[in-house]
């Protein structure tokens, strides 16, 4: 026989369980449940965007690094990835002038990785002072940095061939890159396949047809400058004598900053004061008709719409010359400089018109960028702006 205090306390427990059985079929899921019902559609997208931030020397300094990736909105204030599918490029000497080495390349090294599991990328290139350390060429290192490697001895072990930051230059960065605006277009017709390197990041784009409606649908990124010269080798190939050179000083026993012995003559070319790591003319040159043919001469040649630079300082702010088709984004960020902490921004846009070309039987798009320099404590400003229709067959 059950007894009265018992029969109550059952019927408290079943009318608990169903209160709450109701409550999570009719209140929680549907107001508190974070999981949504996606529904599966084959219908093709009307928008496409591409986000690309460039980013310049950063020499050392590491709370002006991040405020400059903060300002570009792809870090939060814990230092963690929050660009989805942004593409951030930085434009080499993230070494010398600071103290920061060792966290600055951590970071990067770990943002490459939250990038890529998001989408984007993270596109590291080397500059002249990433060189000069591997050389042996101390000249701009601070004692305050060589103490946090624990010493000389350490310092350079780790950037040697057998060292951490030896092998991240090795594995992850490279000299140039040419990043394409439409890389994540997910219905791309078959004459726009786009390939990149995966141990130089990205380099060219493969090409079936000249009339590939993105042939030039690029931006080209280095820390000097590309010459009319190096851009007919091209990207690939001064990636290729970049990395013979790194690897040579790396392993260079004496490391004393000079060319290590045997160093063949394109390699010495490529260290010099014209080569890839060390041009200043995008930014010295004086004579605007005649840097603006130049650099007409380099795009065409690299089948890219700018060319985008770090290394020579412009202390007031990004500067865009030729009409946005050079764009200089060092702006002496480190506190060694006191410059404007400052970041390019590329916005790329593709929204499809309602109306095909019904002579054509091809889709059309209304292409649209936009650079914008950001700067602390200054409004966005457009540095450049194009729009142009792009056409593609009706069966993508």
């Amino acid at each position: 026989m059950i007894r009265f205090g018992a029969l109550s306390r059952i019927r408290r427990i079943v009318l608990l369980t169903v209160s709450t059985f109701i409550f999570y079929q009719y209140v929680w899921k549907r107001y508190f449940s974070r999981t949504e019902v996606v529904p599966i559609t084959n219908e093709p997208p009307t928008k496409f965007r591409q986000r690309i931030v460039a980013v310049g020397d950063l020499h050392g300094d590491f709370p002006h690094a991040v405020r400059v990736l903060r300002l570009a909105e792809v870090i939060d204030m814990r230092n963690k990835w929050i660009g989805k599918k942004t593409i951030l490029v930085q434009t080499g000497d993230v070494v010398d002038r600071g103290r920061d080495t060792i966290v600055l390349y951590q970071l990067m090294d770990r943002l490459r990785v939250e990038a890529k599991a998001a989408g984007g990328a993270v596109v590291s290139l080397l500059g002249n002072h990433e060189y000069m350390n591997a050389l042996g060429d101390w000249r701009y290192v601070t004692e305050d940095d060589i103490k946090t490697f624990g010493g000389k001895a350490n310092r350079r072990k780790v950037m040697s061939s057998a060292g951490w930051i030896g092998q991240t230059w090795l594995t992850n960065y490279s000299v140039a890159a040419r990043v394409p605006y439409g890389l994540d277009f997910p219905h791309l017709p078959e004459i726009s396949e786009l390939s990149t390197n995966p141990t130089s990041y990205f380099e060219t784009i493969v090409l079936h047809s000249t009339d590939d409606p993105f042939l030039y649908a690029a931006a080209a990124f280095v820390h000097g400058g590309i010459t009319p010269e190096y851009a007919t080798i091209g990207i690939t190939e001064i990636n290729r004598v970049g990395h013979s050179f790194l690897e040579r000083a790396l392993q260079n026993v004496k490391a004393n900053g000079g060319l290590p012995s045997g160093t063949p003559h394109d390699e010495r070319m490529f260290y010099s004061e014209h080569g890839p790591l060390w041009e200043r003319s995008y930014a010295l040159e004086e004579n605007e008709e005649a840097i603006c043919q130049q650099i007409e001469t380099v795009i065409k040649t690299l089948k890219v719409r700018r060319l985008i630079m770090g290394h020579t300082p412009q202390f007031k702010g990004i500067l865009g010359r030729c009409t946005g088709k050079i764009l200089l984004i060092d702006t002496g960020i480190s506190s060694a400089y006191g410059g404007a902490l400052s970041a390019l921004e590329i916005q790329y846009t593709l929204t499809l018109d309602s109306k095909p070309n019904l002579d054509s039987l091809k889709q059309v798009w209304h292409e649209s960028e936009v650079v914008y320099a950001l700067q602390e404590g200054k409004t966005k400003d457009v540095l450049a702006q194009d729009t142009r229709v792009v056409e593609f067959p009706s069966a993508l």
